[in-house]
């Protein structure tokens, strides 16, 4: 079953199965732009919009446990933060590039 989780600050995970990495990555993108195109309100009623970057690793239970899967994963979300953000950056395994 898949499952998600906020691993604390603003980080959140998602564990979906039986997905590949090409459609993973743009599941991701499309989530970043519509997070992005989002309108909110403050509480004062003013506008604001937010964006949001993505970290993504494929988990391969043969080659990695969780822990390795977190560090893949937290340090490609941090190349996405570094290259500007309002992106989805993969680690090198598993994960085609757009």
């Amino acid at each position: 079953a898949d499952s998600r989780g906020r691993l604390g600050g603003d980080v959140v995970a998602a564990i979906i199965e039986d997905l590949d990495g090409a459609v993973a990555r743009g599941l991701l993108a499309l989530f970043v732009r519509t997070f992005g195109e989002t309108e909110h309100l403050s509480p004062e009623g003013v506008p604001f919009r937010v964006t949001c970057s993505a970290g993504l690793t494929m988990l391969d239970p043969a080659s990695m446990d969780v822990e390795r899967w977190f560090v893949t994963s937290d340090e490609a979300l941090y190349r996405a933060k570094a290259a500007g953000g309002a992106r989805v950056e993969a680690s090198p395994a598993g994960v085609p590039s757009p």
